[in-house]
């Protein structure tokens, strides 16, 4: 078993009982000491980083929600429709709110 200077296990070593005391730095993932550990043992690429840092964006995360609860079935829209729809409602009505506090001098 291969640990991390902070205590965390490094993926795809063996599990071994004698665990050391764990850091809440947040681990391999967040943390680029023992990023640097898990990539000397050589057991990740540094693209796997880059691939596991990307999250879907608001907009995706938005189709896949209207997917999941069929909500384009009420008006037979395609999700991703929707989801740039909302998406533009929520940016237009941000703009809406800005305008309104600069013409009340806030």
């Amino acid at each position: 078993m291969a640990w991390t200077r902070h205590g965390h296990q490094i993926p795809g070593t063996n599990l071994d009982p004698a665990q050391p005391r764990v850091a809440r730095c947040g681990g391999p993932s967040l943390c680029k000491e023992c990023w640097a550990d898990v990539q000397a043992w050589g057991v990740f690429n540094p693209k796997d980083k880059e691939s596991e840092e990307k999250s879907p964006s608001f907009e995706e995360e938005l189709r896949a929600l209207i997917n999941k609860h069929s909500l384009e079935n009420m008006s037979g829209t395609p999700d991703f429709i929707l989801a740039g729809f909302l998406q533009n409602v929520l940016t237009d009505w941000n703009h809406a709110t800005r305008a309104r506090d600069r013409w009340k001098g806030n």
